[in-house]
């Protein structure tokens, strides 16, 4: 019997505790997950944080592992996602039914009845999606779950969990305001998912490294360095159908794979993914066999994602800080790509300056946008903020809507390229229009070149 009178009262039950807002700790998970049987008891991870590339990293290890065994089944959890709920959990890169997700939140709200009633103990809507992934998780029995931080690490609810690796892909200045103003403050936070005695595997430097290493020896953790225990080259470049990379791992070493995914950085966050399927490998209850062939399954929606369709090509990036801007920068100056016509629309609590400028270089024209959300930059706060960038250089031009930006990008770029970036919540809504204008559903592995 279903227990909602709708799929839409579980998912506004869903949206009803972002009231709560976002309150760091532990808590809260502690307490529902309690009145769940604790479901992550029942459960093997590999727990990923990081500044930038979490989610690529992610996708990479789901990639690897779905590819050690027949039969072996591996949950995904990462955030955010590219508006639709159920992105956010996968098994076997396949998405949650909708009926599933319902379920699994019906579960969350059967044992929040059996909590205290306590207004300190009102899980937040990340919680309640959080402890409904377990949930599922462990109802289906999966093998492994390859688990992403939403914020920072320490007093992250994911931060509930006993991995069997932990991943922090780089350290960078982001969400400042609640993980701290420099990158030793929010690497203590980051290092905050060691667990004693569990391998870290990163790619961080200078005071990020530092930190996570005095937190892992505290632990008695051994760390896992890229450029140090571990290696990544490009053997060649397949453009934007991705790249041909040498791998020289902790243990064994792969040559010459396929890796679907665009950029200098993804050479970073395969590195890491591959050690990361290394480490875990060898904690696997069964024989585990595997090749790191399989990362050649890798599919990241949202991050450097093309659509090629009537002789106009687009490009959606959800690029959201400085990080990243000058990651997608080095990708689009390797790819020699010139006289974008950029649709920007970004929020305005990031460094929208930074962003802006790392990519006005390719840029000949801008089509500044507002992602429907309340926390993006309203029109007046982005021509004011980026202003001293692009009106002496480029056109500009404002546009209320992403997808009237998109669309009309599309319409005066004919035969060029255009970029969309600035914000996940961008690249959702321009994902969805493109979606739409293709008639298709975006398939694993069908990257659109």
């Amino acid at each position: 019997m279903n227990p909602w009178a709708s799929a839409q009262e579980a998912y506004a039950f869903l949206k009803s505790r972002s009231r709560f807002g976002i309150k760091p700790g532990l808590l809260r998970m502690q307490e529902l997950l309690a009145r769940l049987d604790h479901p992550e008891r029942h459960l093997r991870f590999i727990h990923v944080a990081g500044t930038n590339g979490k989610g690529s990293t992610c996708a990479m290890i789901t990639a690897l592992f779905v590819g050690m065994r027949k039969g072996f089944r591996v949950g995904q959890y990462t955030s955010p996602d590219l508006g639709k709920l159920e992105e956010r959990i996968s098994i076997n890169q396949a998405l949650i039914s909708e009926a599933s997700f319902v379920e699994a939140l019906f579960q969350v709200k059967l044992a929040m009845a059996k909590m205290p009633d306590d207004p300190e103990l009102e899980p937040t809507e990340f919680e309640v999606l959080t402890a409904a992934a377990l949930w599922y998780f462990a109802a289906q029995k999966v093998d492994l779950v390859v688990f992403e931080t939403g914020l920072g690490g320490r007093y992250d609810a994911t931060n509930v969990v006993m991995p069997d690796v932990t991943v922090i892909t780089n350290v960078g200045l982001d969400h400042q305001e609640i993980l701290g103003d420099t990158i030793a403050k929010i690497a203590y936070d980051k290092a905050g998912i060691i667990k004693p005695g569990i391998p870290v595997v990163t790619a961080a430097r200078g005071d990020a490294i530092r930190v996570i290493d005095k937190v892992a020896s505290e632990q008695g953790s051994p760390v896992f360095r890229l450029g140090h225990d571990f290696h990544v080259v490009r053997e060649a470049s397949r453009g934007l159908a991705g790249q041909i990379v040498d791998y020289v791992g902790i243990w064994q070493d792969g040559f010459g794979l396929h890796l679907p995914l665009t950029g200098d950085h993804q050479l970073e966050n395969a590195g890491l993914a591959l050690a990361a399927f290394e480490l875990g490998k060898r904690k696997m209850p069964v024989t585990a066999t595997g090749s790191f062939s399989s990362i050649r399954q890798a599919y990241w929606p949202g991050r450097f994602e093309v659509f090629d369709r009537d002789g106009v090509r687009v490009i959606v990036d959800g690029a959201h800080n400085e990080h990243a801007a000058k990651a997608l920068a080095a990708t689009l100056q390797s790819l020699e790509a010139t006289s974008l016509e950029l649709v920007f629309g970004a929020m305005a609590d990031k460094n929208i300056e930074a962003v802006f400028e790392a990519l006005q270089p390719f840029v000949r024209r801008v089509w500044l946008t507002k992602p429907d959300t309340p926390r993006a930059a309203s029109s007046e706060e982005l021509k004011r903020r980026l202003g001293p960038f692009i009106w002496q250089s480029v056109e500009v031009q404002w546009v209320a809507s992403v997808e009237e930006a998109v669309k009309s990008a599309v319409e005066q770029g004919v035969f060029g390229t255009v970029l969309v970036t600035g914000s996940l919540y961008t690249v959702a809504e321009a994902r969805k229009y493109l979606l739409t204008k293709y008639n298709q559903e975006r398939e694993r592995g069908d990257h659109g070149y």
